[in-house]
């Protein structure tokens, strides 16, 4: 109890220290919570991984298909390390972008420009578009309500009359599995 009570002491003192002369603050830590993780050296090398496998002429710049390619490759990264599966622009969305973000009119965009792109798509500016929400409410989705909607599903059958040999022998999360897979196809759920 008195090694806990000594280190939440010294984060708070680390933390009230650094606040007040600036050298660390409190905003190091907001990325692993994913506030500001667009904004992070993390985000930053990702987009930079993304940015390198596409330029294959190495002239530094992007056109549309390779933002278009490095857009992919940057969601293939992040989907690999979420909980979630981030839905990837369409072509419309990207020609959007592409001319938002191309600030000189060049047709090409160089790292600043695609970090930009990069922080647009993927971060948001309220809590309930950015990555963060949506991975809370995937993971709500899948622990809790496709598995009460499947087990509502099952008791349906029941009441409708199927035997409950047969109700019984389907697992409940293979009816969830069938629940969400439905709501993949007719609802916009970033799943």
């Amino acid at each position: 109890l008195f090694n806990s009570v000594t280190h939440c002491f010294y984060i708070h003192k680390t933390l009230k220290n650094s606040q007040s002369s600036n050298k660390m603050g409190i905003g190091k830590y907001l990325p692993r919570f994913g506030f500001g993780f667009t904004k992070s050296p993390a985000f930053e090398k990702m987009c930079r991984k993304s940015f390198d496998a596409v330029d294959v002429d190495k002239d530094e710049q992007l056109d549309f298909k390779e933002l278009y390619l490095a857009i992919l490759k940057l969601y293939d990264i992040l989907n690999a390390k979420l909980p979630c599966h981030m839905r990837v622009p369409n072509t419309e969305e990207m020609t959007a972008v592409f001319t938002k973000y191309d600030k000189n009119k060049s047709g090409k965009l160089d790292f600043s420009e695609y970090l930009e792109v990069c922080r647009g798509l993927v971060g948001a500016k309220h809590f309930f578009d950015s990555v963060v929400f949506k991975a809370l409410v995937v993971v709500g989705l899948k622990v809790a309500l496709f598995p009460l909607v499947a087990k509502g599903v099952k008791a349906g059958l029941n009441e409708c009359g199927v035997p409950h040999g047969i109700t019984d022998k389907v697992p409940v999360s293979v009816v969830a599995l069938g629940v969400e897979l439905a709501c993949k196809q007719t609802l916009p759920l970033p799943l």
